[in-house]
């Protein structure tokens, strides 16, 4: 875990991701930074979907 929190924390450039069968209420955007149910801070992008919309992020437990 300690070596993808340093992985996490290097400049990186992420790719912004565009998915043309987007609806607003159906996905969650989310940015490095974000706080989820007050425990979990994303910290960042490990991968996205290849066929399908799906993003994998890596979040630190704050608790």
């Amino acid at each position: 875990m300690a070596s993808l929190l340093r992985w996490a924390r290097t400049a990186r450039l992420v790719e912004e991701e565009h998915y043309d069968g987007f609806k607003m209420g159906l996905y969650n955007p989310v940015n490095v930074g974000d706080i989820f149910a007050s425990k979990y801070q994303v910290v960042g992008k490990l991968g996205c979907g290849v066929t399908s919309p799906s993003t994998v992020w890596l979040a630190r437990d704050l608790q």
